[in-house]
């Protein structure tokens, strides 16, 4: 197995998809589309994992989970990113 090299996101408004690339130190790439449906699952599954399990959130850099407990996602589709984080 390979190590990782690089991981990028970004949002691609024609697809309202967001773009995540990882690649890796022996060249490969892997890309894969995440939905808007997909994005809210996974970021509601990450909230709740963030205010039940404590040891976790003990690991976890205090930043990275204001943001993700920060985390809003807007009712209808629109050309605005999926996720806006509340101040």
């Amino acid at each position: 197995m390979s190590s990782l090299h690089q991981l990028s996101m970004s949002y691609i408004p024609e697809e309202d998809r967001i773009l995540f690339r990882l690649s890796t130190k022996d060249k490969k790439e892997y890309r894969v589309l995440l939905t808007r449906r997909f994005v809210h699952v996974l970021c509601g599954a990450l909230r709740q994992t963030f205010e039940k399990e404590t040891a976790l959130a003990e690991i976890v850099d205090k930043n990275v989970q204001k943001a993700v407990l920060g985390m809003k996602y807007p009712k209808k589709r629109s050309r605005i990113p999926i996720l806006t984080l509340r101040p």
